[in-house]
């Protein structure tokens, strides 16, 4: 199974090709024997068999992006191009949707690959989920159950697409439930063109050059994972009917959780401590609020794509 990748999306078509273009050219790379692109995906996938390495590490299963209304339906799109395949569209032209330019652009590169290098990359699906991305709820409720849904798959989350509601609500529901497994972000300055600026179109001559340039260009938030929701969450029961719990209770609950003693330090944020005593701090029950609205009756894949259908907030894109 491959990596299922989250992020928002603006009005720029680029945010999704850019990055899975590094993604593709490390992919081109991997199925090469490039040692420096197979390590880059090292940690994906399942674990190696004795005497075997699984060349598929990393491929991209599915992409889904939050976005709004008016994206989905192509009317705010800017305009866009593609100087490695000789394209573009121009806001406002009637053909020019989130289909139209994902379905030109991936296909002509997946074409080149296999012209070029004889390697064709595994066709991936694409959804878009309409949120308010001006709303950090509605954001978190729909990209918090999202990835509650695909807790048990390997998320990568890009946080440099779509409004600042979109990403912080990416960041604190895969904090929520530690499912992402990589955060991730590529600038570009040329936001309308639709692969990364300044690198070449892969050729046998120059991709080594290329993969090294690739991994440059990727850039990473050293996030470490844990599951502060269930912890919150545990603590919040222990004040169940109480303003103010003992010390020793807290300490009690991190230690069932793994923790020591030290890491209450960790917790100043969301907890005031009083000599023996401690009250949760307004931020404390803020989030356990906001994490009430993910609807964790979604548990899979499938579950999740009837719950979004059923809120008309799903657009499959089709692509291949």
């Amino acid at each position: 199974m491959g990596v299922y990748h989250v992020m928002g999306l603006g009005k720029n078509p680029g945010v999704v090709t850019v990055p899975l273009s590094l993604v593709y050219i490390l992919q081109l790379g991997q199925a090469l024997e490039i040692e420096k692109a197979k390590d880059f995906f090292k940690s994906s996938g399942e674990l190696e068999r004795k005497g075997s390495y699984e060349r598929g590490k990393g491929m991209v299963e599915a992409v889904i992006v939050f976005t709004s209304k008016e994206t989905i339906e192509g009317t705010v799109l800017n305009s866009c191009q593609s100087k490695w395949f000789g394209f573009g569209f121009n806001r406002g032209d009637r053909s020019y949707t989130l289909e139209s330019v994902y379905m030109k652009f991936f296909n002509k590169l997946f074409d080149y690959f296999e012209e070029k290098f004889g390697f064709r990359p595994k066709e991936f699906r694409m959804f878009a989920v309409e949120v308010n991305h001006q709303d950090f709820e509605d954001c978190f409720k729909k990209i918090g159950t999202t990835l509650n849904a695909l807790k048990d798959k390997e998320i990568w989350g890009s946080i440099i697409g779509g409004s600042n509601q979109i990403n912080i609500a990416i960041l604190t529901a895969g904090a929520y439930k530690a499912t992402v497994s990589r955060y991730y972000y590529v600038f570009q300055s040329a936001q309308n063109l639709l692969e990364p600026e300044g690198i070449e179109k892969p050729s046998r001559e120059n991709l080594n050059e290329i993969v090294c340039e690739t991994i440059r260009r990727w850039q990473e938030l050293p996030i470490f994972n844990i599951e502060i929701g269930d912890l919150l969450k545990k603590i919040n029961e222990v004040f169940e009917g109480r303003k103010k719990v003992n010390r020793k209770e807290i300490e009690g609950v991190l230690e069932s959780c793994g923790f020591g003693k030290q890491y209450l330090a960790k917790l100043r944020n969301f907890l005031v401590f009083k000599d023996d005593t401690v009250e949760r701090t307004h931020l404390f029950e803020r989030l356990i609020n906001i994490w009430g609205l993910v609807d964790e009756s979604v548990i899979n894949f499938s579950e999740w794509k009837k719950w979004a259908e059923e809120n008309t907030i799903l657009h499959e894109i089709q692509i291949f």
